[in-house]
């Protein structure tokens, strides 16, 4: 398993495109807001990848295009929601 947050701290960010469209970026806090509420954490959002742990792509970004998200390289824990 790969926690997002841990004991109340952020081990994730949310990765928004630069220039991103108003339905992305309601969707990133509306993202964030949950995982507030159920964890306490508060997960950064950014336009770039970072040395964070575990990124949450939300739109098409330029960090996230290069990624192979086929069910594969997802693996058993990994997933992707379109």
């Amino acid at each position: 398993m790969r926690p997002i947050t841990e004991n109340g701290l952020p081990r994730a960010i949310i990765v928004l495109p630069e220039g991103a469209q108003p339905v992305e970026e309601h969707a990133a806090r509306e993202l964030r807001r949950y995982i507030g509420e159920i964890s306490g954490a508060q997960l950064p959002i950014d336009s770039a990848a970072t040395d964070a742990a575990f990124h949450l792509y939300v739109g098409t970004s330029a960090a996230g295009a290069d990624l192979d998200l086929s069910a594969d390289a997802l693996g058993f824990d990994g997933y992707r929601v379109q």
